[in-house]
């Protein structure tokens, strides 16, 4: 099942904001080349971040997208997922969520354990298919 990334109104305007001044850059004739196709390539990147981060539950794993990046994390590994609000996380990156309507989700590889937060437009049919699929979840 597909769930998109749902979206606050304030990401979406710091992306806005974001290509607004990267396009401003790069249309800049007297910057150097370089630094214009960098920010080309920026401006890139966020429209490809902000389409393109989703969810997708297979019948073996929870497959995160986010612009360039995947992770494919088999049910058997996912141990947590609960709803996070922590305000230190907004300045911290920890993962594809473009909303504060997020959950964390935890999972365990080998012997390490990861946090991966992540913000499903569809919260409540997400977590209900994850605790019926996950067999180490913690309830």
């Amino acid at each position: 099942m597909f769930f998109s990334s749902k979206r606050d109104w304030w990401m979406v305007a710091l992306g806005i904001i974001g290509i607004v001044v990267c396009i401003n850059g790069t249309l800049d004739s007297s910057s150097p080349i370089l630094l214009r196709i960098l920010l080309a390539m920026a401006v890139i990147l966020i429209i490809w971040i902000g389409i393109g981060t989703n969810y997708t539950i297979t019948e073996e794993q929870l497959m995160v997208r986010s612009g360039p990046l995947t992770w494919k994390i088999p049910f058997s590994q996912i141990t947590k997922i609960q709803p996070n609000d922590t305000i230190a996380d907004y300045f911290f990156v920890k993962g594809p969520a473009l909303s504060a309507d997020r959950l964390d989700l935890g999972y365990k590889k080998d012997t390490t354990y990861y946090s991966l937060l992540v913000s499903p437009d569809k919260k409540d049919v997400f977590v209900n298919i994850l605790k019926a699929k996950c067999p180490n979840l913690m309830k």
